[in-house]
């Protein structure tokens, strides 16, 4: 039959006959057969448009009746227990396959390539889920197929309907538990991703809207395998080099955040490097090109989003990229947009109403507004204060709060209101400026992440940015968080300093009085540490002299201990001792 309608003969009437008859049969093994053997011929002999035939004609008017009526039940059909959509695809790959006949003036194709509302049978999930066998399911693959070339750009124009596309297409890609379903679903992505608009744009939808939604996310399973399939789904949505008039570096742009989600991150390669890679660009040029796009891109996503969201994570990374890849316009950019971010002021403000508001429970107010002859603890700002009197005065005030308290009168109760809604707005500012300072800090790992040069050197600066706000004042808004950035700062120092590179960090920290220091970190007694510490120094200082990088992040520790006359020292003889080994360690850098 296929030679005969290739070769621009006519079949015979009766054949048109006995077709028409037993695809229309009530017996569904019959109607199936047939359905089955005409999807194979309009699927295989008309992949050219231009070798349709006038006998294809005639097959397609007398079948037509049939599809029409397959496609306006499907709805229903399909969604019947133990229902096989086959047929219903078949129909459309048929009808989607002539030239002749335009599916797009059908409203019973339309309606279903392009639905108004709800996913139609063709993206239900309910739908093609179902389907199991290797086989059938190719039928969904070559209707996506057909879709591409007749229907996309009246689906990227509603972004709904190219969502449901995506995950259609994603779903057989990734999710299918048939290895030669997914390859050939992977040919269909790069054969069609140079000629259709869909693909890109519906690839890159269907995934943000899985990756970047906590719940779906947390409910993937087998991630190490997805991640594998859904790179390989991302690179294969790009247009090859010269396959598009699409301009492709636009796009790729436009991934820089879903190619950093942090699922990639077990790959072994960058993924987003490998997607500029794999459309031959050079990602040094593609960065310098379009940097203030990139890095505002990742700043907003880090800034708009909750710290620790998957599309604060994802913009985090992609900034130790692009801090990597183009170090000589990111790192001088971090440093003003972390200068900023990290301002101290508004943390030398604070004073001991707004630090009890912050630990006093939600809806518990932290100021007695019915105490009528004790003096507030929460009244005075002063910012001298014994922090640590104040705070296990708070405590024992919390622990009498937990007891009954009497029933308000109806003022008492207004004095109580309207003394949360005051504390509830300090609060408010406390949780701005807690999001700022912590944005502030995880681009400080970001850039240090990217483990160049420019950020190494960078790392005197940084810390003392640290030292000079947050260390001191920000912990309790932080917590540990802090403390362990500024200690990493410290992995920047001279490989010669060895593991005792992040001692020199804590020793700076002690020696400062900072208060935040987890407990494993100070049981040496601080003489005993220093001692070690400029023992060491000296020592490698008399071999050579540190870079100026490694100097500039210890000189906070050495000129304190220079101030102070020695810390933590038992007698005089410990105080001078350690400042003996500090002029020694300055005179082996001065001399040269």
């Amino acid at each position: 039959m296929v030679n005969v309608l290739k070769s621009g003969n006519h079949l015979e009437p009766s054949l048109l006959s006995i077709i028409g008859k037993e695809v229309a049969s009530s017996k569904p093994p019959n109607r199936r057969a047939v359905m089955v053997v005409l999807g194979n011929i309009f699927w295989d002999a008309y992949q050219d448009p231009s070798a349709w035939t006038p006998g294809a004609t005639e097959l397609l008017e007398t079948i037509y009746p049939t599809l029409e009526k397959i496609l306006r039940d499907a709805p229903s059909s399909t969604m019947a227990p133990g229902a096989n959509p086959v047929e219903a695809w078949i129909a459309l790959v048929v009808l989607l396959s002539s030239p002749v006949t335009s599916a797009k003036s059908l409203p019973f194709v339309h309606s279903v390539v392009v639905p108004t509302g709800k996913p139609s049978f063709l993206y239900s999930e309910k739908v093609y889920q179902k389907v199991t066998d290797e086989v059938d399911i190719l039928w969904l693959l070559r209707v996506i197929n057909r879709v591409a070339s007749a229907f996309s750009e009246e689906i990227v124009q509603q972004p709904r309907n190219e969502l449901y596309y995506g995950q259609t297409l994603l779903w057989l890609v990734v999710d299918h538990p048939s290895s030669q379903v997914r390859r050939l679903s992977i040919e269909t992505l790069r054969n069609k991703s140079g000629v259709s608009t869909i693909i890109y744009g519906s690839i890159k939808q269907a995934m943000e809207q899985i990756l970047f939604d906590e719940k779906k996310y947390l409910g993937l399973s087998d991630p190490k395998h997805r991640s594998s399939r859904l790179s390989s789904a991302l690179i294969s949505s790009i247009p090859s080099p010269g396959e598009s008039n699409l301009s492709v570096e636009p796009l790729l742009s436009e991934l820089l955040l879903l190619s950093h989600h942090r699922i990639f991150a077990q790959l072994a390669d960058n993924l987003w490097i490998e997607l500029l890679q794999y459309a031959k660009l050079d990602p040094h040029g593609v960065v310098t090109r379009n940097f203030k796009q990139l890095i505002t891109y990742a700043e907003d996503a880090v800034t708009g989003t909750d710290s620790g969201s998957l599309r604060n994570d994802a913009a985090l990374r992609a900034i130790t990229t692009l801090a990597f890849v183009a170090p000589e316009l990111a790192v001088p950019h971090l440093l003003r947009k972390i200068k900023t971010l990290l301002d101290p002021t508004p943390l030398h403000a604070l004073g001991e109403l707004e630090m009890g508001v912050w630990k006093t429970p939600v809806g518990t107010p932290f100021v007695d507004v019915l105490a009528s002859s004790k003096g507030n603890s929460g009244k005075d700002k002063g910012k001298d204060a014994d922090i640590k009197k104040w705070e296990a005065e708070l405590r024992k005030s919390l622990a009498q709060k937990k007891t009954a308290e009497p029933t308000l009168s109806k003022q008492e109760k207004a004095l109580v209101d309207a003394q949360l809604q005051k504390e509830e707005s300090i609060r408010t500012s406390l949780r701005d400026l807690k999001k700022r300072l912590l944005n502030g800090v995880s681009m400080i790992s970001s850039l240090l992440q990217s483990g160049t040069a420019d950020s190494r050197e960078q790392s005197p600066f940084l810390a003392s940015i640290l030292m000079n706000g947050i260390v001191q004042r920000g912990s309790l808004l932080l917590g540990p968080r802090v403390i362990s950035v500024f200690l990493d700062l410290f992995k920047s120092a001279s490989e010669r300093l060895q593991e005792s590179r992040m001692w020199f960090g804590v020793a700076t920290l002690r020696v400062y009085e900072v208060e935040e220091i987890p407990e494993n970190l100070t049981e040496e007694p601080l003489n005993g540490l220093l001692g070690r510490l400029l023992y060491k120094l000296k020592g490698l200082s008399d071999q050579n002299p540190f870079d100026g990088a490694t100097f500039s992040l210890l000189w906070p520790f050495i000129q304190k201990v220079v101030q102070k006359g020695g810390v933590g020292t038992e007698s005089e003889d410990d105080a001078v001792e350690q400042l003996v080994l500090i002029l020694d360690v300055i005179r082996s850098h001065t001399s040269q």
